[in-house]
């Protein structure tokens, strides 16, 4: 009997371990996560304002330049936006790449807005993002999609009550079939779901996805401050 109740005892120790260790693991990751996104702006508004102290300002694409008058006030010139990546694909686009739902954090939203900008560029289609996720990366980046190849169009007619959209979810999976061309006409209204967490959806047009994913004013000089402290110390 003595030795049942141990084994009991034993049995009920390791379950709450492994529920414990799976909850440290969850909030580890997370916070890693969180961490490295905010290290990462940090890393990027530190280094421009190293760069601009011994240069006084930078290219960030062809005829685009942030200068750096003072730490507290900071200008873009964006005269000249019309010219940087604006070469539409010809023709109408006759497929449409769709995000309306992303879970996760921000982190997720990143890759999945890239991934689909990626497969938009690749087969020139057109690209529809839900509002809430567009505004949501405009919190932080400029996502100047309008000067880029890829065309963003607005109309929820080509989503809402839609009988004839592929969509299909994703645990960080590369899907092979994606990158055919021609593209498969049973993705001609292909959505995105889940996680589009792998690199190779967007990695041929990373420069464009740099572009896209620039500071926007906001960010930089509410981080002015954080960035001037840091230097100090």
């Amino acid at each position: 009997m003595r030795h049942v109740l141990l084994l009991l005892r034993f049995d009920y120790i390791k379950q709450h371990t492994d529920i414990y260790i799976q909850y440290i693991r969850f909030c580890v990751t997370r916070r890693t996560l969180m961490s490295f996104i905010i290290s990462f702006i940090v890393f990027f508004i530190i280094y421009q304002y190293s760069f601009n102290q011994n240069h006084g300002a930078f290219s960030l694409s062809s005829g685009k330049k942030v200068y750096f008058f003072s730490m507290k006030s900071i200008a873009v010139n964006r005269s000249n936006d019309s010219n940087i990546l604006h070469d539409k694909a010809k023709g109408p686009a006759t497929c449409l790449i769709i995000i309306r739902s992303a879970d996760g954090q921000f982190g997720n939203r990143m890759f999945l807005f890239a991934s689909a900008y990626g497969l938009a560029r690749l087969h020139q289609c057109k690209l529809w993002v839900g509002h809430w996720i567009i505004n949501d990366l405009r919190a932080i980046f400029l996502i100047n999609i309008n000067q880029t190849k890829v065309q963003l169009t607005t109309d929820d007619s080509l989503v809402i009550n839609r009988t004839d959209i592929y969509g299909r979810y994703s645990a960080c999976t590369l899907y092979p079939d994606l990158f055919h061309i021609p593209f498969n006409s049973t993705f001609s209204r292909y959505e995105m779901v889940g996680f589009y967490q792998a690199y190779g959806y967007f990695e041929k047009y990373k420069e464009e996805i740099a572009y896209l994913f620039q500071f926007n004013q906001g960010v930089i000089t509410n981080n002015v401050p954080l960035v001037e402290e840091l230097l100090k110390g």
